[in-house]
């Protein structure tokens, strides 16, 4: 119900005005588009045996394109949609690496970084003070592609380079989170934003539904709105 209710909420409040400045030949006032990215954190059920948080820093991007439409005084709604990534990072090499194997010559680590590559969609309601917007909203997500890159050390009988595996066994192809945005929007139409979404859902498929799987990201996004 949370996905119909929100891509009902993005429809009504964006279609209506872009389909009329269609028919006008202009682009709607409100309408924008947005790059960025930022950090992610990539959170593993405790109890699960060798399944461990990725916390590092890690970079990833985000871009789409949204609507701002005003619906009372100093408050307004923002929809959006596009494309971003998130996952986590185990850490450098010597700081939060994974041990995954114990014997007589010594322990061995791996080191990886989880991507999910995904569609999102989403809105907030945002509150206007002159320039800045500030507000929180949901959104949710569609995974296209859930990989794992890798590399084990010390160098010995495990290979010492890196490598790329899918990893959708863990991962369902839904998700949603909840957050908050705030913004500033200079006179010319540039906006500079910063949001956090917090995992909602439990990430884990079907098959590992024993697991309990969430994330957190964190972005730094720059665009332009019309005005």
């Amino acid at each position: 119900m949370l996905k119909i209710a929100l891509l009902i909420c993005i429809a009504m409040t964006g279609l209506p005005s872009i389909l009329s400045a269609q028919i006008s030949g202009k682009f709607p006032k409100g309408l924008g588009i947005e790059i960025g990215g930022g950090h992610n954190q990539l959170f593993w059920d405790p109890s699960s045996r060798n399944l461990y948080d990725r916390t590092a820093y890690s970079l990833m991007p985000s871009a789409r394109m949204h609507f701002l439409l005003p619906i009372a005084y100093n408050v307004e709604i923002y929809s959006f949609a596009g494309y971003n990534e998130f996952g986590g990072h185990s850490g450098k090499e010597g700081e939060e690496e994974i041990s995954v194997y114990t014997a007589s010559h010594g322990t061995t680590y791996i080191r990886d970084r989880i991507r999910i590559q995904n569609l999102e969609t989403g809105i907030l309601g945002l509150y206007n003070i002159s320039n800045v917007r500030i507000g929180i909203g949901a959104k949710i997500y569609y995974h296209l592609q859930i990989s794992d890159r890798h590399r084990n050390f010390p160098p010995s009988w495990f290979s010492h380079e890196w490598d790329s595996t899918p990893h959708s066994y863990f991962f369902g192809d839904w998700s949603y989170d909840g957050g908050f945005r705030a913004e500033y929007m200079g006179n010319a139409g540039i906006t500079f934003g910063a949001e956090g979404w917090f995992g909602m859902s439990n990430l884990a498929s079907e098959t590992a539904s024993r697991f309990d799987i969430r994330q957190n990201h964190f972005r730094v996004l720059v665009g332009y709105r019309f005005h």
